[in-house]
């Protein structure tokens, strides 16, 4: 909790830490980024498009690190390819503070559902330079892993 966090740091004389704070899970949207930077809570922060709520925010939030000097790096969580392709994309900007946290499909799912899948040959991958993200979604798998289907 970013207040209470706020009450800890204020409550000691000299801030005795000298480790650059990264925050995650405790930016939850842009107003959470910017009450960080307010009060000098962050010193870099991990961007993860899906706790941001999404691309439009996740873009806000980088600008706002860019404005205020904050580095920023890109995180990512246990989901498949179609989200995941996204912070392949993001981490790709040029200007993130270190590289990403980033995984091969394989990591979590046997068969994706886009193709290419995502994969890492000695840290690097190649991007993919298709319209859009640049890779297929793969309806077919979709369908194959869908537990329940309603039509409206």
């Amino acid at each position: 909790n970013l207040t209470t966090y706020k009450a800890w740091k204020e409550s000691l004389p000299n801030w005795p830490i000298t480790t650059s704070i990264c925050l995650d899970e405790s930016i939850l949207s842009y107003d959470d980024l910017s009450y960080a930077i307010e009060y000098r809570l962050i010193d870099v922060l991990n961007v993860k498009v899906g706790r941001l709520g999404g691309l439009i925010q996740t873009r806000a939030a980088i600008l706002r690190c860019r404005e205020a000097g904050i580095p920023y790096w890109i995180g990512s969580m246990v989901e498949s390819g179609i989200s995941k392709i996204l912070h392949v994309q993001l981490a790709a900007l040029g200007d993130t503070y270190m590289a990403g946290d980033l995984s091969d499909s394989s990591r979590y799912f046997e068969h994706d559902l886009i193709s290419p899948e995502i994969s890492f040959t000695d840290g690097t991958m190649q991007m993919p330079n298709g319209a859009g993200l640049g890779v297929d979604v793969l309806d077919n798998r979709i369908e194959e892993y869908t537990v329940e289907k309603r039509t409206l």
